[in-house]
């Protein structure tokens, strides 16, 4: 049985990062190294998230829901204040957590696991 926790952390989680690399990188003109330092991934991951080539399977800028959360992780991201490792979490986990209710995820949870019936699974949307 494959856990929609493990969904997430195989489509939402690096497709939130993309969307928060790529938005360090494009609208705050951080440098690549800057960026994984930031978010303690590596340069070479923050090159793929910039380059649409890892964390491009659902696009998480096109979910109403998450827009302003998505915003919020950015801005604490650049922020020259060092936040909470904490707080950041809970924001991140908030944003993963918004997404998973809107359904977006119950496809990509089909594709893993045939058995999955997504008209009766509900899970992710009482989370």
């Amino acid at each position: 049985m494959i856990l929609p926790c493990e969904t997430a952390a195989k489509v939402i989680i690096p497709a939130i990062r993309a969307y928060i690399a790529r938005e360090l990188v494009v609208t705050y003109d951080l440098k690549q190294e800057d960026v994984a330092e930031i978010l303690g991934i590596t340069q070479s991951a923050v090159s793929k998230y910039a380059s649409h080539v890892r964390g491009n399977i659902l696009k998480v800028d096109d979910i109403q829901e998450a827009k302003p959360m998505l915003a919020e992780l950015v801005t604490l991201a650049a922020s020259d204040k060092k936040f909470s490792r904490n707080f950041f979490l809970q924001k991140f986990c908030e944003t993963c957590k918004t997404i998973r209710k809107t359904g977006r995820m119950c496809l990509l949870c089909r594709k893993a696991n045939a058995s999955v019936d997504i008209q009766e699974c509900s899970f992710c949307m009482q989370v």
